[in-house]
Order: structure tokens, then C-alpha cells, then sequence
């Protein structure tokens, strides 16, 4: 924004097997100053660009059950609820459950 950096999105091959999704978003993040500004709907675009680029048209991201917020800017892209792992994770002492969101197909999704 401005010529500064106020988020990024990280991503690459699924870490989930099946073909169906091939493209996955490991990490977004824009800085809460930041947040609300369609930041994160260009990001998310240019990672579905990426994937486009890769011949990936399927991508998915996990994301924390608890975390409505994001679960939301998910859904207003497009996600839909996939699944939930039934596994936890503990994050530096927290104990976390994830849900899965998933675009079949993000070609229409770039040209919007």
C-alpha cells in the first residue's frame, strides 16, 4: 500500500493428497491497520493466479476453527467448508483444530 508491504500470501503445492485441489495457500496475512481494504481479496487472487499459472485450478486452505473472521473473508471469496481435521495441533503450548476451504475451480475467480 503506498509502496509498503502490509501482507502476503504464501503458497504452493497441496499438503493434502488427491487432485481434486492440487493448490494450497499455506499463509495470508495483512497487518490489522490494513485489514478491510481488499488487501487480502487481491492477494488471495494473485495466489489463485499462481495456481492458475501451475495449471492447478483447485485450491484449498486451513484455516482455525475458531478463527469466524477469517472463515467469513473465506467464504465472501468463494471457499466453501471442505472438512475439518479431526486431528489437533498444538501451536507454541495452544491446542488448535482447522477447517479446510476449497475453490474447485479459481479460473473464474481471477477475472472478477
Amino acid at each position: 500500500h503506498d509502496g509498503a508491504v502490509v501482507g502476503f500470501c504464501l503458497g504452493g503445492p497441496s499438503r493434502v493428497e488427491g487432485a481434486a485441489h492440487p493448490g494450497e495457500v499455506y499463509a495470508i496475512y495483512v497487518l490489522p491497520p490494513h485489514q478491510g481494504h481488499g488487501h487480502g481479496a487481491a492477494l488471495l487472487r494473485a495466489g489463485f493466479t499462481a495456481c492458475l499459472a501451475r495449471g492447478w485450478r483447485g485450491m484449498l486452505v486451513w484455516v482455525l476453527r475458531e478463527n469466524r473472521r477469517s472463515r467469513l473473508f473465506y467464504e465472501r471469496m468463494g471457499g466453501r467448508h471442505l472438512e475439518d481435521r479431526d486431528e489437533l495441533r498444538e501451536i507454541e503450548g495452544v491446542t488448535v483444530a482447522e477447517a479446510a476451504y476449497a475453490w474447485d475451480d479459481v479460473g473464474a475467480l481471477v477475472t472478477t
